[in-house]
């Protein structure tokens, strides 16, 4: 009986065994079977790439913001180094020259006003730089110091600037003086992702906490309050996840939120309701662009950059993966910090260009032109 007792329970662990194995075995299948439909997604190449050219024995600066020009002429950047560089967008140099030094912190954000011939900064101290273009100089910036400011942005109609740091508040300064004209109360601290509709009516900001806070400019600001969770897990946050990156779509109906969770999550803002849920492959999304048009009716598309150093173009509708670059031999080799998309309207359809800028120390120039023209319409 004993000796039946022992092969019961050998026989029992080795069909349980077998069972784990086989849930392991098809759990491999399937995510390779989702990986290979991943990877019948379209490979995309930069067509040029801006860098810098200091020798090897000088570190090159990280850089996690880019500005194009009102004319779009030249590219701005900035990075760790504390310095503003400058680049013709077109022509036959893509070499990085300094312009002139910002402050004694990083440049963590670097805007082009809508309206003039004027580039802002933002440093991690927290001060706000307005540099001439036609003079390559400072001609005006604040004073008081935001204990790790990190995000910056231009309304559209260049008359605010709008900051969000690792306090809990959001600070909007008028562009022309740099006064603070308003303050209001961030989800929580350490916002690491700040962004204006494109018609400037919403103002969203979002980070270590997992909520994005999206106001109203008009008086008096609503607000509504969007949550981005993991997937896979709750922890001491109850599943939420840091955003670090926000978009608007160009028709100001949709807001995309991404960050450390392992999802890109899509709100319709006037349904107030989530529309689609876009899960990448690997790495922390840090930054967000709608691809489109402002015309009803037009395609949109929504591109990542993220911390596996990839671009990965999703249509929103299908809520798919439809082009990447993991398997350019000429991607980023460093996390994508920031993107900045350029319509440029020409003979026949328009082009889409995205400008990605990387802590490798370079700036990628992608065309995105044909991916607008597999996609529907939300």
């Amino acid at each position: 009986m004993t000796q039946h007792r022992a092969l019961y329970k050998r026989t029992r662990h080795a069909v349980a065994t077998v069972a784990s194995l086989l849930v392991l075995l098809c759990a491999a299948f399937n995510g390779s079977q989702e990986l290979r439909a991943q990877d019948g997604a379209r490979t995309i190449d930069p067509i040029k790439e801006y860098r810098f050219n200091f020798e090897k024995s000088v570190k090159q600066p990280a850089l996690s913001g880019v500005a194009l020009t009102r004319d779009r002429a030249a590219l701005y950047v900035g990075g760790d180094d504390q310095r503003v560089y400058t680049c013709p967008v077109d022509g036959d140099s893509n070499i990085f020259q300094a312009t002139g030094q910002a402050t004694s912190e990083w440049v963590r954000a670097v805007a082009a006003s809508p309206t003039a011939n004027e580039i802002a900064t933002l440093s991690q101290n927290g001060i706000i730089a307005i540099w001439d273009l036609g003079k390559k100089q400072v001609v005006r910036q604040t004073s008081q110091q935001i204990v790790g400011a990190h995000a910056m942005a231009y309304a559209p109609t260049g008359s605010l600037i709008a900051v969000a740091s690792y306090e809990p508040i959001v600070r909007v300064f008028d562009a022309a003086t740099l006064k603070l004209v308003a303050s209001w109360r961030a989800p929580g601290a350490s916002s690491t992702a700040l962004q204006f509709s494109p018609d400037g009516e919403y103002l969203a900001v979002g980070g270590r906490n997992g909520v994005a806070r999206v106001w109203t400019t008009r008086t008096p600001p609503t607000v509504k309050d969007y949550e981005l969770r993991n997937l896979n897990a709750a922890d001491a946050l109850g599943g939420k996840r840091r955003i670090r990156a926000l978009a608007f779509s160009p028709d100001n109906k949709f807001l995309a939120v991404a960050g450390d969770a392992n999802q890109i999550v899509v709100y319709d803002l006037q349904a107030q309701k989530q529309v689609a849920s876009l899960v990448p492959r690997d790495g922390k999304v840090y930054s967000l662009a709608f691809l489109g048009y402002k015309e009803p009716g037009n395609k949109i598309l929504l591109v990542s950059g993220d911390s596996s150093n990839n671009l990965r173009v999703f249509d929103v509708k299908r809520q798919r993966l439809v082009a990447s670059s993991d398997n350019s031999a000429s991607k980023h080799t460093g996390t994508v910090s920031s993107l900045l998309v350029e319509q440029v309207d020409g003979a026949g359809e328009p082009t889409t260009r995205v400008y990605s800028t990387s802590f490798d120390t370079t700036v990628k120039l992608w065309d995105l032109s044909e991916d607008l023209k597999i996609s529907n319409s939300l």
